[in-house]
């Protein structure tokens, strides 16, 4: 039996995205102090795909929306 030939390409697939059709997105805990108080808050990281602009919401608890935080 002969042995298959395997031909390696060297390619490469650009990732094109319509405005708001992808993001990245993740969930951090973080430890912070607030007037003095060490307190545990909720963070969510996003960063559109389109044009790599990165959004950061703190939140104390994750359905407080009052308590929110955006940077």
């Amino acid at each position: 039996m002969k042995a298959a030939k395997v031909r390696q390409l060297n390619t490469k697939l650009a990732l094109v995205f319509a405005s708001g059709d992808a993001c990245q997105f993740d969930w951090s805990h973080e430890h912070v102090e607030i007037d003095c108080v060490p307190q545990t808050i909720k963070v969510a990281h996003f960063r559109l795909a389109y044009s790599r602009q990165m959004f950061v919401a703190a939140s104390f608890t994750a359905v407080s929306s009052q308590r929110r935080i955006w940077f």
